[in-house]
């Protein structure tokens, strides 16, 4: 069984190359690997912090524990304090501005180092958007501001919702900081980044999560009216990015009861973890997403396209059809071409983060249309991509956008 030319530009990027060519890997082999060498690219950018550090005499930081060992402590989940302290250092003593501290954390001009720009050119060929999702991949998003919108006077105010999950509103800010979203400085940086425009912080509860333990963390970059960062953002120069009616599903399953009468249709949903944080800014725009935590002399800055901001989806729509597109080229004999010859293409339907394959009852096909659909977020957006828990069996029902298909009645 030889590789789809999907599977081997995936593998290649990732210097996977003791893999025979002769022996398709399945997706969780692809995302193993690309892990691993993403890992080795975070190690680098370590290295390189430590080294800048160590070269100014700054001590190095030690990793704390993101949560006390008492969970009936309210104020148990804690940031990351000696790297704070450390960034802030850089920034007060030694006049680094926001860009040189984003470039210097995240290693490389690279923002994302899970996108591969080469990669993506030679998978995307054709693709509509293609320079774009490339730009983005290389050099982070760079949106366009309305020079004659100034930031507030005055720090916002978080909203009361952030003030009365604070403990679990730290725990998100921890997860960001953790994981390259969020640069976090002390206050006492604030004299030194009077270009930051801050924006208030919101909590909004899970469903099925206790909100003194975990909520939605919502950057409000929306206030204050007249003089918000989405105010400041020029719309006109978004990506136009388009999303096709919910009706193409229903067509689909349409065509398919016709050609084959009395084959079972089914429906599968996968969906992209944490779709926009896969994007992230140019470093010399992150000053426009400032946040602070007052009680605890907090800034933060957010590195990635914020769920709040009016551009976030026109970016990413990009991506998730780029997604898409990959998979329309894809067929059961160009995944499993030694096990099939049915070069029927598959059908794909996405809209933001959701991606709905539509396919007549047989193992074969089923199967391989699951495995393009995760091979193709793998290659785009990388091995953190898929959220297995929302990835649904095939059946001949399901929900999306909140209607409900029914292949068997054909509603």
């Amino acid at each position: 069984m030889r590789m789809s030319s999907l599977d081997q530009t995936c593998i290649t990027d990732a210097h996977c190359a003791h893999l025979l060519v002769h022996k398709t890997p399945s997706s969780e082999e692809v995302r193993g690997q690309l892990q691993r060498h993403l890992l080795c690219l975070h190690d680098a950018r370590d290295k390189r912090l430590r080294d800048t550090l160590t070269g100014l005499s700054i001590e190095i930081p030690t990793v704390t524990a993101r949560a006390g060992s008492d969970p009936s402590d309210q104020s148990r989940f804690q940031l990351n304090q000696p790297l704070q302290a450390a960034l802030t250092k850089l920034v007060v003593i030694h006049g680094y501005s926001i860009p040189e501290l984003v470039e210097l954390t995240r290693r490389d001009y690279r923002p994302n180092k899970a996108l591969c720009p080469r990669r993506l050119a030679r998978l995307l060929q054709g693709y509509v958007h293609c320079d774009l999702v490339c730009s983005v991949a290389s050099e982070g998003i760079t949106p366009s501001w309305n020079a004659s919108i100034r930031k507030p006077s005055a720090y916002p105010k978080n909203h009361q919702s952030a003030n009365r999950h604070l403990n679990a509103l730290v725990g998100s800010v921890r997860s960001g900081q953790d994981g390259g979203q969020y640069l976090v400085l002390t206050e006492e940086a604030l004299q030194y980044l009077p270009r930051v425009h801050f924006s208030p912080l919101g909590a909004v509860a899970k469903k099925d999560r206790d909100p003194r333990d975990e909520v939605r963390l919502i950057h409000d970059l929306s206030y204050p009216p007249g003089f918000s960062v989405n105010d400041a953002s020029i719309k006109a120069c978004f990506p136009p990015v388009e999303y096709r009616h919910v009706a193409a599903i229903a067509r689909r399953i349409e065509v398919l009861s016709r050609e084959k009468p009395g084959r079972a249709v089914y429906i599968m949903k996968g969906d992209v973890k944490a779709a926009f944080r896969h994007l992230m800014l140019s470093s010399a725009h992150v000053y426009h997403m400032g946040a602070r935590i007052p009680q605890l002399q907090e800034v933060i800055l957010d590195m990635s396209a914020p769920f709040g901001w009016s551009g976030s989806p026109s970016y990413y729509g990009a991506f998730g059809g780029a997604i898409s597109w990959l998979l329309a080229h894809e067929s059961p004999a160009s995944i499993a071409p030694g096990l099939s010859t049915d070069s029927e293409r598959f059908f794909a339907y996405e809209w933001v983060d959701d991606h709905i394959l539509v396919e007549n009852a047989s193992p074969l096909r089923l199967k391989c249309a699951e495995e393009a659909l995760r091979l193709a977020m793998l290659a785009v957006l990388g091995p953190n991509a898929i959220n297995d828990s929302k990835f649904t069996s095939w059946s001949t029902d399901a929900e999306v956008l909140g209607l409900i298909f029914d292949t068997r009645l054909r509603t």
